[in-house]
């Protein structure tokens, strides 16, 4: 897969929380880690839209302006709920993007105005698998007090 980019929707076998294998899927690409290891913040992409959290996951519907590039067959979620950080040797390919107004307003769900920061992140599993990594992550956004 060529260059990877924040808004680039992704396939790949996105992680289970009890650790069994998952299925192929399309995952948002959030932002990339600064970890200098080619990992990334992504998310998971399902067409279970009546599992959509309120005000915090987004569902994109076929009439949305940039659904069309998105490469998304049906209706779908984007599970902010459902974050993970995955070694990029693990996407399969990519299939379209979100419009860069849609991922601002996911970033600023995850971090509201800039004044919240990622203060807990918890390891929950790691994953093996031939030169790759994943890791399931919960996190828990708080304000600055």
């Amino acid at each position: 897969m060529a260059v990877k980019k924040s808004g680039q929707l992704v396939l790949f076998r996105f992680p289970q929380t009890d650790l069994l294998p998952g299925k192929s899927r399309p995952a948002l690409l959030i932002a990339p880690l600064p970890s200098g290891r080619h990992d990334w913040l992504v998310c998971m992409i399902s067409t279970q839209i009546t599992q959509a959290v309120p005000r915090v996951d987004e569902v994109i519907n076929i009439n949305d302006v940039d659904f069309a590039k998105t490469g998304l067959k049906t209706a779908s979620v984007i599970r902010l709920t459902r974050l993970a950080v995955v070694s990029d040797s693990i996407f399969t390919g990519s299939i379209g993007q979100i419009s860069a107004a849609r991922l601002g307003v996911l970033k600023k769900r995850l971090a509201p105005n800039g004044s919240h920061q990622v203060r807990e992140l918890t390891l929950c599993g790691h994953l093996s698998a031939p030169n790759a990594r994943a890791s399931i992550l919960q996190c828990e956004i708080l304000s600055h007090a």
